[in-house]
């Protein structure tokens, strides 16, 4: 949709122009931001039940561990009635583990849809090597 500025002036005037460039740049800046958002899901593994998408924007070097965001996208209806499950790893470089400090369940692919619920189930793992969690933490920690 093409909009003319010299629309939103009332009577040709540029008086108010000013208000409405901002709230144009507002919503051109934030429909960036949403777009960005939605674009930064980029796919890392797949499995015969599920494939997965991490985002590399919410990589977070800390002192000894890594965390990062990732969505586990279902092929078939999870047991919960989950399409979906949204999860922060955070991962021991060091030692090659991990565990997932958050999980939640959405009705809809790509976390989308309602929650179905949360967990935070935080337990500590080793990596089995031909994994999806595998593939996750060697690109993850090789950053």
């Amino acid at each position: 949709m093409r909009v003319d500025l010299n629309d939103l002036a009332p009577n040709g005037s540029s008086a108010g122009r000013g208000l409405p460039m901002r709230l144009m740049l507002t919503f051109l800046v934030w429909n960036l931001h949403v777009t960005s958002a939605a674009a930064a899901w980029l796919p890392i593994a797949k499995n015969e039940e599920a494939s997965f998408y991490f985002n590399p924007d919410t990589i977070r070097h800390q002192v000894d561990l890594t965390s990062v965001w990732v969505i586990a996208d279902r092929v078939r209806t999870g047991p919960d009635g989950e399409r979906s499950v949204r999860m922060q790893y955070e991962i021991d470089c060091e030692t090659v583990e991990y565990q997932v400090t958050y999980e939640a369940l959405h009705a809809e692919s790509m976390a989308r849809g309602a929650n179905l619920g949360t967990e935070h189930p935080n337990d500590w793992k080793a990596v089995t090597p031909g994994t999806a969690a595998e593939l996750i933490v060697k690109k993850v920690c090789s950053r």
